[in-house]
């Protein structure tokens, strides 16, 4: 994950932190992070922002979440096109429609692809499309 905002986010759900946090730049090690990572414990009386002197996620705890969050949010951008599939073929199972036995089981193994997918992210974070076997649509035949 090259993000290190995302890392700090699913680092925050998994470890239950619900601080809001001011990241500067993209630190890429402990050194930067401790510098440029503040964690927001409060307001002053003028409701201007109050960093706390502690890191609330440690850089090791990222170092171990790391691996896990960027599959995680492959997973995520797996689950954002399986979605979106599903919903371009949503007409097919009106209740005033019979689906097919193909268009039922291209629907069925989109609900399934995240038991099997093993994505792959660009250097952008993106999802590289052609690391998941999508279905074949049978209406696209």
């Amino acid at each position: 994950m090259q993000d290190l905002t995302k890392l700090i986010g699913y680092a925050r759900k998994k470890l239950g932190v619900t601080n809001q946090f001011q990241c500067y730049n993209n630190p890429q090690t402990e050194e930067v992070y401790n510098r440029d990572v503040k964690w927001i414990v409060g307001a002053d009386e003028h409701r201007n922002v109050v960093f706390g002197p502690d890191q609330l996620i440690t850089w090791a705890q990222l170092q171990e979440l790391k691996e896990e969050a960027h599959l995680d949010w492959a997973m995520t951008q797996v689950r954002r096109e399986r979605d979106r599939r599903l919903k371009e073929t949503d007409w097919q199972a009106l209740s005033d429609r019979t689906m097919t036995n193909a268009q039922k089981k291209y629907r069925q193994d989109l609900r399934n692809i995240t038991d099997t997918a093993r994505p792959e992210l660009d250097q952008y974070d993106d999802l590289i499309m052609s690391s998941v076997t999508w279905p074949t649509n049978p209406m696209d035949n």
